[in-house]
């Protein structure tokens, strides 16, 4: 009997990787790519594609999550990553919210989004000058930048 289990060619067998890290790790790629997808569509407003190609595709060892896995949701201005990825997944959804002033921000696996209102924002004075007239990056006047760097995220032309 003892013969027959090591007589067995190597292409037979299976072998998995039992790290007690992995839910971990997993859980921190979740929250980041909801991160990075809430910063890229309302912050950068920039497509759902665009981020894949431009962000999630070569980040992760692991690969990004299927699109499928992903929600949006345009009125409360938050993401999800990770629902309905696998019946009985073990790894809980994360989620990212939209907060004035602040961009993104992440949330933890146990809040949903009627903690969404509870999370920081920041309600920054209006500037003193017109944005128009002061440089880049503290304004919006960017003479001399290349036609490239001007580009309308939503429009893929130059701006003016």
């Amino acid at each position: 009997m003892l013969l027959l289990a090591f007589s067995l060619p190597l292409g037979a067998q299976t072998f998995y990787d039992y790290s007690i890290h992995q839910p971990t790790r997993e859980l921190m790629a979740r929250g980041a790519q909801a991160l990075l997808i809430c910063n890229g569509i309302f912050v950068s407003d920039r497509t759902l594609d665009e981020i894949y190609h431009l962000e999630l595709q070569q980040r992760w060892s692991t690969g990004a999550v299927p699109r499928s896995a992903v929600e949006i949701d345009h009125d409360r201005k938050a993401v999800t990553v990770g629902a309905g990825s696998r019946a009985n997944d073990p790894i809980p959804a994360m989620r990212s919210a939209y907060r004035e002033g602040l961009g993104c921000v992440a949330m933890a696996p146990d809040q949903s989004y009627d903690d969404i209102n509870a999370l920081p924002r920041r309600s920054p004075a209006p500037p003193e000058e017109d944005p128009s007239t002061v440089p880049w990056p503290d304004g919006e006047w960017t003479s001399g930048y290349s036609s490239w760097m001007l580009r309308s995220p939503s429009s893929g032309s130059p701006t003016s």
